[in-house]
């Protein structure tokens, strides 16, 4: 894999860490994506707040299945990563992204 201090110029965290999630559109996501019902029937929106070691952590996570897909990738001696690289890809669930392949 790429070593820290590859030519890539990508954002990084204090430790040197790749920022691969983009935090501005994780915290818009946390503020509307919940929305729950009171006793009244009332559906209000639960605004979220992910914490910095939160995003941290799924930057974390977000580089391991890339370098995890980059590996299934080269194992099958391709260049090109494609959807069933991802670990845990689960073509049911992701039906609908498969059409935007196309």
């Amino acid at each position: 894999m790429c070593s820290k201090n590859d030519k890539v110029d990508v954002r990084r965290n204090e430790r040197n860490e790749p920022i691969i999630v983009i935090s501005n559109s994780v915290k818009k996501l946390c503020h509307t994506l919940v929305e729950e019902t009171n006793e009244d029937g009332d559906v209000f929106t639960v605004k979220m707040r992910p914490t910095q070691p939160f995003l941290d952590a799924l930057n974390r996570k977000a580089l391991d299945l890339l370098e995890e897909s980059i590996v299934s990738a080269r194992a099958n001696n391709r260049t090109t990563v494609m959807i069933d690289d991802v670990p845990d890809y689960d073509p049911e669930i992701y039906e609908d992204d498969e059409d935007d392949l196309d």
